[in-house]
């Protein structure tokens, strides 16, 4: 009977998980790098960018009790294995597989430009703007990272614009 895979984190250099991953991968560790894409601005236009899941993080499994981890600390990109005290930290196998399922199903998803394309009508779902339609003119990622949207929308007697996150807004089924 084949043993389980056993999950470990792995803390990574800053902007460096696609060299630990490379790295830890021909070490001969099963190495699961979550990531997504995200829609950003390059040269005026929207882009969707890999980016991780979690920055700075990765996942590898070791099935074999004979594998080792020490070599993990010296490899390039690699900070260390995460711990709490000195014992290392073992994530579920369910956990990683709900990962992946998210991961995998995220490249099929349509991109926020798709479903909600520059002047379409648009409706706010949530947020103390509820049930208020406007227009949509801009889709930007703000400096914490977040989507964000720009909302042409008709305010005491005059077009105001407005900023919204991106998941606060639907396309306007009415329209």
């Amino acid at each position: 009977m084949a043993q389980p895979t056993r999950w470990f984190p792995v803390m990574s250099k800053p902007r460096a998980e696609g060299q630990a991953a490379q790295a830890l991968s021909r070490q001969g560790y099963e190495v699961f790098l979550p990531g997504h894409a995200r829609a950003r601005r390059r040269n005026r236009r929207w882009v969707d960018q890999w980016e991780p899941l979690f920055p700075r993080y990765l996942f590898i499994g070791i099935t074999d009790a004979e594998h080792s981890v020490a070599p993990v600390r010296s490899t390039p990109g690699v900070t260390g294995m995460v711990r709490f005290g000195h014992q290392l930290i073992c994530v579920p196998e369910s956990f990683i597989d709900a990962l992946r399922r998210r991961c995998e199903g995220g490249q099929e998803d349509e991109t926020l430009a798709d479903r909600l394309p520059i002047g379409s009508e648009v409706e706010v779902e949530d947020g103390p703007m509820r049930g208020q339609r406007g227009i949509l003119e801009e889709i930007f990622a703000s400096k914490d990272g977040e989507v964000r949207v720009v909302l042409l929308m008709q305010l005491l007697g005059r077009q105001n614009r407005v900023h919204l996150k991106a998941n606060t807004v639907r396309r306007d089924s009415a329209a």
